[in-house]
């Protein structure tokens, strides 16, 4: 039998947010084995920024599945996407592979329904304005996930280039009206309760005097030590919570650099999206708490999604 390869189109006709966050949080309440995910540097032998992640996850209903993925940060300037991969789902079972599927394209709709999720449990209650920072390609299922979860919200998008944020806006106002471009990033910031980032920075993007009492991060970007979206003046403020707490307290330099410098301890990190889950944490406990997520991604929820496109493939 020919092993199906579920490309990255029949994915997006397959996957649906409010399919895909309940698949999600079902999946932090499995037992789930992730082992540390391997980061490789390859661009030193070719004088760029060039960089493979392999992550295996296997979990007790009989999946297993590893994603292979590449990480070009410079590739959008070439108009190329700057994550690709291929992701392959297996019986557990028996050992035999299911079905390969685009990596990149799970791990685009994965990352929007994450912080969907987080935000759940530590967003305030009725937040009405959304401030989304940055215009690649997390960019536009992160609009789609959020509308579609708060439909209230006036959403904001800001990016370095104000012609790529009006282009990516007037795109999906046909069907997200409440979706407008800002040229003033501070002053979008102070009026938002929500505040998504989706940006490689290396120097944080938000000031801490922008940032109101009762606001939610959504902390997106940063995927290496030496990235950085926000400063250790909010770091110091928040309420820290992350998707698991063996990813981004390692990897991200949001939280690797306080740590590092002794500004925050492990113990600082309130609970992981597991223990929002499950109830081991409450999440949001004042209405005038900053709350903090930092995801940086976890083999869990890839095999989350990979499960949920491969059975409802095989259902067409």
């Amino acid at each position: 039998m020919l092993l199906p390869f579920i490309t990255a189109d029949q994915i997006r006709d397959i996957l649906r947010f409010d399919t895909l966050i309940p698949a999600l949080e079902k999946a932090f309440t499995l037992a789930c084995t992730v082992p540390e995910r391997a980061h490789y540097q390859m661009g030193d032998a070719w004088d760029r920024d060039a960089q493979m992640l392999i992550m295996p996850a296997w979990r007790q209903d009989h999946y297993a599945g590893v994603k292979l993925i590449t990480l070009y940060p410079d590739n959008p300037k070439q108009g190329r996407p700057n994550i690709t991969g291929i992701y392959c789902l297996f019986d557990g079972a028996t050992g035999q592979p299911l079905a390969q599927m685009d990596a990149g394209e799970i791990t685009r709709w994965r990352t929007a329904a994450t912080s969907v999720l987080a935000a759940k449990y530590l967003a305030p209650a009725d937040p009405t304005s959304h401030l989304i920072i940055g215009t690649g390609a997390l960019a536009r299922p992160f609009i789609e996930a959020y509308s579609q979860a708060y439909p209230r919200n006036e959403l904001w998008l800001w990016g370095r280039s104000a012609d790529k944020t009006q282009a990516l806006v007037t795109d999906l106002q046909k069907h997200i009206p409440q979706l407008h471009a800002t040229k003033d990033l501070a002053t979008a910031a102070r009026s938002a309760r929500l505040i998504t980032t989706l940006t490689n920075s290396k120097t944080p993007v938000l000031q801490g005097d922008w940032i109101s009492p009762g606001t939610y991060l959504d902390l997106v970007g940063s995927y290496r030590p030496d990235m950085r979206e926000v400063g250790d003046d909010i770091i110091r403020r928040a309420e820290i919570f992350v998707d698991i707490r063996d990813g981004a307290p390692v990897e991200s330099g949001d939280l690797t650099q306080p740590l590092d410098s002794g500004l925050i301890k492990m113990s600082d990190i309130k609970a992981d999206l597991s223990d929002l889950v499950t109830g081991r944490h409450k999440g949001r406990s004042d209405l005038q708490d900053i709350t903090l997520f930092k995801s940086a991604g976890a083999a869990s929820e890839d095999l989350a999604a990979a499960i949920l496109i491969y059975e409802s493939f095989t259902d067409l």
